[in-house]
């Protein structure tokens, strides 16, 4: 990998660490959260994979919570946008012309 790549990862890498000892500490989030995910409720088995530390990429990496691997890869895919989740989820609970609409509003209103 190029130096850069490396220095970038390493910082992002640091960030989250730094962001999640604010919050008390992997372990602390982690029992505060249930030990679930922050979304989901998806519990990790004994021995599976950590839960994800969700941040905002954004400033300073603000750490959100604990997510897991589903539910951090969603928020990825949406580009971290509440207004995006929101269309989502009117068009699962309402069809595609109540999302266009709730689009379409939003948009009017952020210009």
């Amino acid at each position: 990998m190029p130096r850069k790549v490396v220095r970038a990862a390493t910082k992002h890498r640091r960030a989250k660490k730094v962001g999640i000892a604010a919050l008390g500490g992997y372990d602390a989030q982690s029992l505060s959260q249930g030990q679930m995910c922050a979304i989901c409720g998806y519990a990790r088995k004994p021995g599976g994979r950590r839960l994800a530390i969700d941040h905002s990429h954004t400033g300073m990496l603000d750490v959100r919570g604990l997510l897991c691997g589903r539910c951090n890869r969603g928020l990825r895919w949406f580009s971290d946008s509440p207004d995006a989740l929101m269309t989502a989820s009117f068009y699962l609970s309402y069809g595609w012309e109540a999302a266009c609409a709730y689009r379409d509003a939003i948009k009017s209103i952020r210009g």
